[in-house]
């Protein structure tokens, strides 16, 4: 009779944790097959409507800003943030206009 009661203290401090599982399981299950089917569900009635779903942020890089206009190139190949203009200096320096940072060598 021991081992009896020793096995149903085991399987009473099992099931508790076995049963929250279950129930994350089954929630978890849920929430995706849920979320597949308003997917589907979305891309039918854009079908329908004729209309074409904007792409992702993950898919198009330009919204995030990783890449530029090849017009956005220094000579040296550094890119250059279009949203931020060069500073002075630097633009007195390519010129070689004196007292703005650049040297004019006479």
């Amino acid at each position: 009779m021991r081992i009896l009661d020793a096995v149903w203290e085991v399987v009473a401090a099992i099931v508790p944790s076995a049963g929250i599982l279950f129930l994350f399981w089954r929630a978890l299950k849920a929430m995706i097959e849920a979320d597949r089917r308003e997917r589907a569900a979305e891309a039918r009635w854009n079908r329908e409507h004729g209309i074409t779903p904007a792409r992702s942020a993950a898919a198009s890089p330009t919204d995030a800003g990783d890449t530029q206009d090849a017009g956005d190139t220094q000579d040296a190949g550094d890119t250059v943030d279009a949203a931020r203009p060069a500073p002075a200096d630097a633009a007195a320096a390519e010129t070689g206009t004196p007292g703005e940072g650049g040297s004019a060598a006479g």
